[in-house]
């Protein structure tokens, strides 16, 4: 018996294979559908199964070795530079496939022309259906001892208008937000303006509270509190394009800790005892916003802006005393510390891009300016008691001081950049940077004259300098680009 060809056919059926991982020009893309996680789980349960990527217990996402500092949303920013607020809030059944790349900067990608600067980011591409009507997440969950853990999460998607809410009300640690932003928190921690050999500058930053060390023990847990709203929207055929967020984060630590311990020398013991505890209150408002204005085909403009504004509020009580074998004092010491400061920050960010009708001729100009500023003011008093071999208290020495400290940092940078297609495989840059930064930073320690009056200056544990440097720098890069490989050849003229 012969078969037709009609029959022949309908049997066949042909699928395409899409690979769960693969490489697209200089982006991972994983392929979301081909990673099983239960219903429920989020964006971060989700990059937890990605070959290549690690999430440790903070949230904090290292792809490839390098910590991932953006995720975006459909390519836009969602809650500024918060990768978390995505990655734990976000139902991963709502994305498609998730990229891994890194961000050039506005201009370099503008002009083709790598100056170095990259972002280590990851795009959550939704699904269509993902795209429209309202969808969210709310747990609610409590215990004995005062733990609770709360969040709620609302979107509302329509066409290219994303809205967006959060709110996190936790005592277990979890926050959402991330608190390493230690510039912005409020905490001005201790810092030191270092300069490189072409006169550019960088910060050191050294100590801080207790949040910015992930081996978090002995303090107590803290409570927090945070909420936020987002919205991005496309206009005007998506020559226009709006984002920004608003943040606020409120977090409350109060615990201590005791320690008791024998040490035992060749000819005697001691028994030591320790006690401690802390308590801090901080908050923090921030705004993050970007408006891109294509004005036509050639000509076009992005503006960003960044403000934060943060309190701290923070105090310690720590005793101590050693005893030795007949139950007698060798030395006590008790030491009490107070700080109130507030910390606010400004930058905002212009960038002019414009094309001509010969290609790969364009010029651009990039604008950056950012204030810092920190202000604290706190106490310390110190009391320390040695005893002889009698008991006998033979030496005291006490520290009551009081502190000022504040610091201010002035930053703007620019860059004019021309590029010239010289042949089809070879582009010529030539730039201009102009940059100042002037910093500014005092402690000052005063000790007490008077109850209740602090006003001798205390020369060896205070400073206070200021510095400006001015920075003109003028360059030129070749680029050549044969089919497979592109190079690169850099010339650069810096004077301060």
């Amino acid at each position: 018996m012969l078969t037709t060809k009609v029959h022949l056919l309908a049997d066949v059926t042909v699928r395409q294979k899409i690979a769960a991982v693969r490489m697209k020009g200089d982006t991972i893309v994983y392929k979301v559908d081909s990673f099983k996680v239960s219903d429920g789980a989020t964006v971060e349960d989700l990059l937890k199964k990605f070959p290549g990527i690690q999430v440790d217990k903070n949230g904090n996402i290292t792809a490839q070795g390098t910590k991932v500092e953006k995720v975006m949303v459909d390519g836009e920013e969602f809650f500024g530079d918060d990768p978390t607020v995505a990655t734990k809030n976000l139902n991963a059944k709502m994305v498609n496939e998730v990229q891994v790349f890194d961000k050039k900067t506005d201009q370099a990608t503008f002009t083709g022309i790598d100056d170095g600067q990259t972002t280590r980011t990851i795009n959550l591409k939704l699904k269509d259906d993902a795209k429209k009507g309202w969808f969210g997440k709310i747990e609610a969950s409590g215990g004995p001892q005062d733990v609770w853990n709360n969040s709620l999460m609302a979107n509302s998607f329509k066409k290219k208008r994303k809205l967006s809410v959060f709110g996190i009300a936790s005592s277990t640690g979890k926050t959402g937000l991330n608190w390493d932003e230690r510039g912005k928190f409020g905490d001005g921690g201790n810092n030191e303006m270092q300069m490189t050999d072409d006169g550019g500058m960088y910060m050191t930053w050294s100590g801080g509270d207790n949040f910015d060390n992930s081996n978090y023990w002995g303090e107590g847990i803290p409570k927090s509190w945070s909420t936020g709203i987002n919205y991005s929207n496309k206009y005007n055929s998506d020559k226009q394009s709006l984002n920004g967020s608003y943040r606020y984060s409120k977090i409350i630590n109060n615990g201590g800790g005791s320690t008791l311990s024998q040490s035992i020398l060749p000819d005697t013991l001691f028994f030591n005892s320790e006690k401690r505890d802390v308590y801090g209150n901080k908050d923090r408002h921030s705004m993050n916003g970007s408006y891109d204005w294509m004005i036509d085909s050639l000509f076009s403009v992005k503006v960003n802006i960044v403000a934060t504004k943060g309190t701290v509020n923070t105090s310690s009580n720590y005793s101590s005393q050693a005893l030795n074998a007949m139950n007698q004092f060798v030395n006590k010491s008790k030491r009490s510390t107070t700080s109130i400061g507030d910390n606010h920050s400004f930058k905002s960010s212009i960038l002019f891009k414009k094309r001509f009708k010969k290609i790969g001729r364009t010029i651009s100009l990039n604008i950056d300016q950012s204030v810092n500023e920190f202000n604290s003011e706190s106490t310390l008093y110190s009391l320390n008691d040695y005893y002889d071999k009698s008991s006998i208290n033979f030496r005291s020495d006490t520290t009551d001081q009081k502190k000022n400290n504040g610091s201010n940092n002035n930053i703007l940078n620019s860059k004019i950049a021309f590029t010239e297609s010289l042949t089809k495989k070879i582009t010529m840059e030539l730039s201009y940077a102009f940059n100042i930064n002037q910093y500014q930073n005092k402690v000052l320690s005063f000790d007490k004259s008077l109850p209740g009056k602090y006003d001798l200056l205390n020369t060896k544990y205070s400073n206070n300098y200021d510095f400006k440097v001015v920075n003109n720098r003028v360059g030129t890069v070749l680029k050549y680009s044969p089919k497979k490989n592109t190079c690169f050849y850099r010339w650069r003229y810096c004077f301060c």
